[in-house]
């Protein structure tokens, strides 16, 4: 009803000061839902450009997991960012380049093998759930709203994993 062809929001249950691995796989799976569902309903020749921040903000989750967060069990705990030292009298262009050319292409692959695996998450989300989707669209078009106990009506028979609450 507005200037957006789609939003993704994460509303948090609560005020959170710390954000687990898990959490942030999941978010990744979910700002691929509609780059994936647009794959998925109309075909690869018409993805759109609409999911393009989501793409972008994914990304970005990938890259910090990796060079900021320590996730990556091979890299290990170490901060591979340009801007990780405050204050640094080098400079982050200086910093970066402390990072090898062989680190550099590990951390792109590591970056591409968590997006590839949150898009393919999403994808069998959706693929698993494809005429339930359509259900639900079916009676958006027939009523354009649903109330939030008509809406959780289609998932009452799904089983859902337990709630990462990090």
């Amino acid at each position: 009803r507005w200037g957006a062809g789609g939003v993704t929001w994460f509303l948090p249950d609560k005020d959170r000061t710390y954000t687990s691995k898990a959490k942030y796989l999941d978010e990744l799976a979910t700002l691929y839902g509609g780059r994936v569902a647009e794959e998925v309903f109309f075909g690869h020749e018409y993805i759109t450009t609409g999911a393009s921040s989501d793409i972008e903000r994914a990304t970005e989750i990938a890259r910090a997991m990796v060079m900021r967060f320590g996730f990556d069990p091979d890299l290990g705990a170490e901060n591979y960012a340009p801007d990780a030292v405050e204050g640094n009298y080098l400079g982050a262009q200086a910093q970066e380049k402390a990072i090898s050319d062989e680190t550099r292409k590990i951390i792109d692959e590591k970056v591409r093998k968590i997006l590839v695996d949150a898009y393919n998450k999403a994808k069998h989300i959706i693929t698993t759930y494809k005429a339930l989707h359509e259900t639900i669209a079916t009676e958006l078009l027939v009523r354009e709203e649903l109330l939030e106990d008509e809406f959780d009506l289609f998932f009452k028979d799904i089983p859902f994993p337990a709630k990462i609450a990090m």
